[in-house]
């Protein structure tokens, strides 16, 4: 018998950090298909809100979809922005754990901690 989960945006947020460093986990678009950008935010808000309670500094901020080609094929209009903490930072010159990420890719990254350094998290 197969059961069927209804997600939300508290239910995909505890599973996300359930699932940190466990690979393989499809993505919650096949199950929850009219998940939205707005929503995702939600999640991703609630997230960084849980991490910073427990101890986890801001330290950058991650775009994606800077290509205005790439946005127009993916049908948005401007990029993608999540929040990294101190947590999700290797090394210099420490190897990239693919093993442990969820849908690894290989591309270099655009970061800025500059655009952190103002921001506040809000309780």
């Amino acid at each position: 018998m197969t059961t069927t989960v209804t997600w939300d945006v508290e239910s995909v947020a505890s599973e996300l950090l359930a699932v940190r460093g466990t690979p393989g986990r499809e993505p919650f678009t096949d199950e929850w298909p009219d998940l939205d950008v707005a929503t995702g935010y939600q999640v991703q808000d609630l997230n960084l809100a849980r991490r910073l309670a427990r101890g986890e500094r801001l330290v950058g901020v991650k775009l994606g979809l800077t290509s205005r080609a790439k946005q127009q094929r993916m049908g948005i209009d401007s990029p993608f922005v999540a929040w990294l903490t101190d947590d999700m930072v290797l090394p210099t010159g420490a190897p990239v754990p693919q093993a442990k990420l969820i849908h690894p890719r290989n591309r270099a990254p655009r970061s800025s901690s500059s655009w952190a350094s103002g921001w506040r998290a809000q309780a």
